[in-house]
């Protein structure tokens, strides 16, 4: 059988067993109601038996290997097969759902087996397909790379010029467009995360110059997950450090717009720092990974932490590193105290991560001024200094909330530290709403939230056919160069896991959350590992490089494609479809139907008080009360209050058997 017959052959069966997959995939999500019996066999077939799936990708590695091996064989360049062991083993942990196997005793849970078995697919599938072009169509490979020839050039252009403006502004303004255009078009221009809802609370409090808001006259009107009231107070449990950022824009009337222009400033930040540790190319190429990063532009869109966080960390690292040993002894004196004043912002938002990211930067900058003592002794005095005045208001924070300087709200809610193995934290009396039942957290079970946490990295990041820390992963393979800021970013995302495998719950919140701090440093690997496969692979005979164009690139822009076709049309699906419970139709019926400045509005619908609860001031002074529906006969108790306002009721109505349910607006019955 020659090459080319064995390549097409292999390629042809994988493809057949990737349509199958996909039509298992299909019936697996596809309702029970009205099946045909052969249809019914293969969904519980497909759905429960790991076996199944097992097979299928054993038979498909079998043909990528009796296609590929040949060309392996002394091929320039390529480590042994036992090389990519640590590599591949690392992608294979990451890629499966493991962690689901140990908690819930399914692969199938939430259907992450199929993403793992079509990411697999996909390795294999372009894995045939790169061989196959690379032995058999030698001439169409050099012609395809030698069309991205400028393009590589300017990605390796040395100097810095006009051109890197665009580099760095077309993604930055993209991240902020498209961001905020998710967040109208998608999310419906309301907050839909839980933590979101509160920390806007919190920050149209710090926007009134206050550090609480007074307890409403009778709080059941106003119940919501994370907000306390007690004391004659009213505020929220989370660090102030985000909803302290958001007062500003809230004050304004821009508040919607924050996270969007964050997100572009990481892109700019992000440019430097890999400009400066790294290469030109890795800093472009990077720029334009982050801008097509669904996991990014998705968490840049609404209300959460996480930006911010990443932002003041990134500042941080800016400006203890990136000034180097050229200047005076006064200027590292400020920079500093600047540094500190970013680590205390970052701690004030999101504590557990700042603490796990700001550690590596502190070893890394131990490290590097070993030599001088001096330097590091009084960087350290001075970023403690920069870090009092964050610290300093987060005690006065917890001491006006909780009563007590050392206990943050977040303890005081649950009663629990939510830090450790054990009953963790979520007990059945908390200051608030009732909330699911603790969990007892151990080891196992931590261990099972890291993978879930890859798993879901390996989706969201980039939304590629294959997982997408593929090229990250191939940069620890022998022969490729690993440099000091290579392994720093492999600290970090390390010492973030190493955090959040000690804390109890994980979720995927626009995807895997507690991971997102962790993007840059996957961005840079990616980027590098793409560096690396060209100056290795693209070495020793003229020939090579073009052929090496070809592959990346083509896979590259086959990838970014085939993500906006799937992955990208998935997400903007499950935003639109009353993303985390909260239906943005409700939000819709008060903005059409309620035309005064100041009104009442009763909220039947739990979910869809937390979809309006946002239009609440926390002050009950003005604008539209926004409360909880308790029946005529309470409801009177709210209403003594509001005496000429306007008042209507939000009703969730069935439309009709087997039909969705509609928020209608109505004005509320006089009595």
């Amino acid at each position: 059988m020659s090459a080319k017959t064995r390549y097409w052959f292999a390629f042809a069966i994988l493809l057949l067993l990737a349509v199958v997959l996909g039509l298992l995939f299909w019936i697996a999500k596809s309702g029970t109601n009205h099946q045909a019996p052969w249809i019914h066999f293969l969904r519980v077939a497909g759905y429960h038996s790991p076996w199944l799936v097992g097979v299928i990708l054993a038979v498909a590695l079998a043909f990528t290997l009796f296609a590929v091996r040949p060309a392996l064989r002394g091929g320039y360049g390529l480590a042994r097969p036992w090389g990519y062991g640590p590599a591949a083993a690392g992608l294979l942990l990451t890629m499966l759902p493991w962690g689901n196997w140990w908690i819930h005793g399914s692969f199938f849970y939430e259907e992450w087996m199929w993403y793992g078995a079509l990411w697999f697919m996909g390795l294999c599938l372009s894995a045939t397909a790169m061989g196959m072009v690379s032995s058999c169509y030698i001439a169409f490979l050099e012609r395809w790379g030698r069309r991205f020839a400028k393009l590589d050039r300017v990605l390796h252009d040395p100097f810095l010029s006009w051109r890197d403006g665009l580099w760095i502004g077309l993604p930055a303004a993209w991240a902020v467009l498209a961001a905020h255009g998710i967040y109208v078009y998608a999310l419906g221009n309301v907050p839909h995360i839980q933590d979101s809802l509160a920390q806007l609370f919190q920050a149209k409090v710090f926007a009134h110059g206050m550090m609480a808001a007074p307890a409403p006259p009778d709080s059941r009107f106003f119940e919501r997950l994370y907000l306390v009231v007690e004391r004659g107070i009213w505020y929220s449990i989370y660090p102030p450090g985000h909803s302290l950022w958001l007062a500003l824009p809230v004050r304004l009337g821009i508040s919607d717009w924050l996270n969007p222009l964050v997100s572009g400033a990481i892109v700019p930040a992000y440019f430097v720092l890999a400009w400066c540790f790294s290469t030109p190319f890795t800093a472009r190429l990077g720029c334009v990974l982050m801008g097509l990063s669904p996991f990014f532009l998705m968490m840049g869109s609404e209300y959460m932490n996480h930006p911010p966080c990443l932002l003041f960390l990134l500042l941080v690292i800016l400006l203890l590193f990136v000034p180097g040993g050229r200047l005076s002894p006064k200027r590292p004196v400020l920079l500093g105290l600047a540094a500190g004043l970013a680590a205390g912002f970052a701690y004030l938002i999101r504590p557990l991560t700042a603490l796990a990211v700001l550690s590596v930067v502190m070893a890394g900058y131990g490290i590097r001024w070993w030599k001088h003592p001096r330097r590091i002794v009084l960087t350290t005095l001075v970023m403690a200094a920069g870090c009092a005045p964050p610290a300093v208001f987060y005690l006065m924070y917890n001491a006006w909330t909780t009563g007590s300087p050392w206990i943050p709200g977040y303890v005081h809610y649950f009663d629990a530290n939510p830090m450790g193995f054990g009953e963790k934290p979520w007990g059945p009396h908390p200051l608030g709403p009732p909330v699911p039942a603790g969990v007892h957290h151990n080891p196992m079970r931590g261990l099972a939230n890291t993978i879930c946490n890859f798993n879901g990295l390996n989706l969201f990041l980039f939304g590629w056919p294959v997982p997408s820390l593929t090229l990250a992963f191939l940069l620890f393979i022998p022969g490729f160069t690993r440099r000091s800021a290579d392994w720093f970013c492999v600290a970090a995302i390390g010492m973030v896991a190493a955090v959040y495998f000690f804390y109890f719950y994980q979720d995927y919140c626009f995807g895997p959350r507690f991971y997102y701090e962790t993007i840059p440093g996957w961005i840079f690997l990616t980027a590098r590992g793409i560096e690396e496969i060209h100056r290795v692979w693209g070495a020793g005979v003229r020939w090579a490089y073009p052929r090496v164009q070809g592959l990346i690139y083509g896979f590259l822009l086959i990838s970014i494609v085939t993500a906006a076709g799937t992955t990208w049309v998935a997400c903007w699906g499950d935003l639109c479809d009353d993303y985390w419970g909260t239906r943005d139709e409700a939000a819709a019926a008060l903005r059409a139907g309620v035309q005064e400045e100041n009104a009442v509005i009763f909220v039947e619908n739990a979910d869809d008080y937390a979809a309006v609860f946002s239009f609440l001031d926390p002050f009950l002074r003005h604008g539209w009360i926004v409360a909880l529906d308790w029946g005529r006969e309470e409801n009177v108790r709210l209403l003594r209050n509001y005496p000429e306002w306007p008042v209507y009721i939000l009703r969730l109505i069935e439309q009709g058997p087997g039909r969705p349910f509609r928020s209608v607006l109505e004005r509320y019955p006089a009595s």
